[in-house]
């Protein structure tokens, strides 16, 4: 089911003037390099869909993933119908739906280049270290203004990020809702599919439809037969 979905995938991007890219990175299944910038594509197919984790792993490093330019999530019809498309719009990722043809059901956001969740953490832990050393300099009453600007820019990148982790856990709660329902009505197609193969199918029988029996030949015309006949009457 990958490779089938890997290579229409190939062929919608290839159509559309970018290169494969033979290195993938932050676990794409499948990258490209072309006029768009640099574009990261994660598979989710039926195989991920039934084991809960995987499929939510592969949201998790889209969402997270860094280096490219787009992000898209590509599923099949049938696993596309539990992804909650404006959860993903809100992570920037894009949506292809394969259906013997690509189709884009949500376009992806431009994204800026080493940005997310692990950029903003990396530029928290900076900041902080920076105010540290300065309250350990002796000229600390010189820079109190620095410190407190660098205090606020600190405070409020913890603030996007705690925001954005908040968003993330929102939509992957709506994601793994969106697949449990999907195994419930999977598994009463299942037991009703196996109810069916059990009950035995009547076949309508025809009655036997009895015939009349008809006198021997030697029985018709025969004059003694009139004769006890007519003295039975009498």
């Amino acid at each position: 089911m990958t490779d089938r979905l890997s290579e229409a995938v190939k062929r919608y991007f290839l159509g559309r003037g970018l290169v494969e890219d033979g290195s993938p990175s932050g676990g794409a299944n499948l990258s490209f390099r072309g006029p768009m910038g640099r574009v990261a594509v994660y598979v989710i197919d039926d195989q991920a869909l039934r084991d809960r984790g995987e499929a939510l792993r592969r949201v998790v490093r889209a969402a997270s993933s860094q280096g490219y330019d787009l992000v898209y999530v590509a599923a099949s019809k049938l696993v596309a119908t539990v992804l909650d498309a404006s959860a993903l719009a809100e992570q920037g990722i894009g949506l292809l739906v394969v259906d013997g043809e690509v189709h884009e059901a949500s376009p992806a956001r431009r994204r800026p280049r080493a940005e997310g969740v692990e950029g903003l953490a990396s530029r928290v832990r900076e900041l902080e270290g920076r105010v540290e050393a300065l309250e350990r300099s002796p000229r600390a009453e010189a820079i109190a203004v620095r410190v407190e600007r660098l205090e606020r820019e600190v405070a409020e990148l913890r603030a996007n990020l705690e925001a954005g982790l908040r968003r993330l856990v929102s939509s992957l709660t709506s994601i793994l809702d969106k697949i449990a329902s999907l195994e419930g009505v999977l598994s009463e197609l299942r037991a009703h599919t196996a109810r069916a193969e059990a009950t035995p199918i009547a076949t309508p029988t025809m009655a036997a439809e009895a015939t009349p029996s008809e006198l021997p030949s030697y029985f018709k015309d025969n004059p003694w037969l009139r004769i006890l006949s007519a003295r039975g009457r009498e």
